[in-house]
């Protein structure tokens, strides 16, 4: 198994960061906070996801 980068730690930081998001908004998805995070957090993936296909990590 490969040792998380740091890239790999704010991803999941920001993911549980997300639910808790979700949660105190009462599931409302399109609350500004939710949507903020979560296309900060499809930024972060589709760049981890970069890297692996290249092969950088």
């Amino acid at each position: 198994m490969p040792i998380p980068t740091n890239l790999d730690v704010e991803i999941c930081e920001l993911k549980k960061l997300l639910v808790h998001l979700v949660e105190q908004s009462q599931f409302n998805f399109l609350d500004p906070r939710v949507l903020a995070l979560s296309q900060r957090l499809d930024i972060l993936i589709l760049q981890e996801m970069k890297q692996q296909r290249t092969g950088l990590t």
